[in-house]
């Protein structure tokens, strides 16, 4: 009697959260409402050796032809010319010759670094 009575009286638990929940996976973004954020980095080669630190600021300089990255009013590195054509449309967008930036990181071996734009994109 024991446990059939006690399987006959019981009661099927429901999670109170399950109706949330299922809505919440319904729903086409899983995340938050908010707007995605997105930081573009470009990727930079070395033209004399040098390689900044990450979290040094450079200016990002439209020649024409390339992209120059200047540190200290020297000429570093340039962006690379996938990367450069975007950073040109932004530019144009803009309407600038120069942005500043940030270093994100650096590979020693192929002498290439990546930076972020610090200036708001128009």
């Amino acid at each position: 009697m024991g446990i059939k009575f006690i399987t006959e009286k019981a009661d099927k638990f429901d999670q109170k959260t399950d109706k949330a929940f299922e809505d919440q996976i319904a729903t086409g973004n899983l995340f938050s409402g908010m707007a995605e954020t997105v930081q573009e980095i470009f990727r930079c080669v070395s033209t004399n050796g040098e390689l900044p630190e990450p979290g040094t600021g450079v200016l990002l300089y439209d020649k024409g032809n390339q992209i120059d990255v200047v540190l200290y009013n020297k000429s570093i590195g340039n962006v690379m010319a996938p990367d450069a054509r975007e950073l040109k449309k932004l530019m144009e967008h803009a309407g600038t010759e120069v942005f500043t930036a940030q270093v994100v990181e650096f590979q020693m071996l192929s002498k290439t670094f990546t930076v972020q734009l610090t200036m708001p994109k128009f």
